[in-house]
């Protein structure tokens, strides 16, 4: 189970410990996930402004339980924000960000990009290379896996997240994936 932690920088989520501590309580694993605001609002430039949202994810991680699965940094856009960085510098804003978390030693552990294939698309260069260190969560609400097309950069998706329809108990609108079995 992912929990969001934060979103951009002074937004952490209040009830991403209340959340971990009662999935771990139910045994379930736990990985937490930060919204990306790729942009240059912090100290006005990209590289800094990168390093002031990875930060303040580190901070939140030493408040929090043990994480059993990596961290996830979620790009998209939403009704009150899209990155107005070029593709260029929409990358180097991902990689400074996820630098703080990469472990060359243990690949297992690195970060995961979730993000829509035509978003990720328009935001990355064509011909980036995040996936050869970072698995794809890939979001594309089909039944059809045949259309679950990763984006550019990468050859495959790790996670697939196929529908919002979920339901658990009385808890609808739950998103619903299906992780690869061999990687």
């Amino acid at each position: 189970m992912y929990i969001k932690i934060s979103e951009g920088v002074g937004t952490p989520d209040e009830k991403a410990k209340a959340n971990a501590l009662a999935a771990k309580e139910n045994g379930l694993q736990i990985g937490y996930y930060h919204f990306g605001r790729p942009d240059k609002k912090n100290d006005n430039t990209i590289e800094l402004d990168a390093t002031a949202e990875a930060a303040e994810v580190k901070i939140l991680l030493t408040d929090l339980p043990v994480a059993d699965l990596p961290l996830m940094l979620d790009l998209e856009d939403t009704a009150s924000f899209d990155s107005s960085l070029a593709p260029k510098e929409y990358l180097t804003w991902v990689e400074t960000f996820l630098s703080f978390f990469f472990d060359p030693v243990n690949p297992s552990t690195n970060p995961l990009i979730y993000g829509r294939k035509e978003y990720l698309e328009r935001k990355l260069p064509p011909t980036h290379t995040l996936g050869t260190r970072y698995k794809l969560w890939l979001s594309r609400y089909t039944d059809d896996q045949n259309k679950a097309v990763p984006a550019k950069g990468w050859n495959k998706w790790h996670i697939w997240q196929f529908s919002e329809k979920g339901v658990l108990g009385t808890n609808g609108n739950l998103d619903l994936n299906l992780k690869r079995v061999t990687d």
